[in-house]
């Protein structure tokens, strides 16, 4: 069924508590990333780092199109692209 002009779509709770627990997961393993980094357990250039950053910003960018908070999806792509990147370098 169709939602009505101006009409809010609600999620179940249990779907809502999915979607911010994907969101806190994905920012638990950025900040793993650069605890680790910051702690010379990683080095920037290793692919543990940036595919924590990757796969990080991905899910907080999932969590972030839901709730429609564009800047942070934004910000994710822009992260996930510096991430691919690093990760495409030899």
């Amino acid at each position: 069924m169709a939602d009505s002009p101006g009409s809010k779509r609600t999620r179940s709770a249990p779907m809502q508590i999915f979607l911010a627990n994907v969101g806190w997961g994905g920012a638990g393993m950025i900040v793993l990333a650069y605890m680790l980094l910051s702690n010379e357990k990683l080095t920037a250039k290793s692919f543990d780092y940036q595919f924590l950053n990757l796969f990080g910003a991905f899910l907080v960018g999932i969590s972030s199109w839901v709730t429609k908070n564009w800047p942070s999806v934004v910000l994710q792509i822009v992260w996930m692209g510096i991430a691919g990147l690093a990760l495409l370098q030899p």
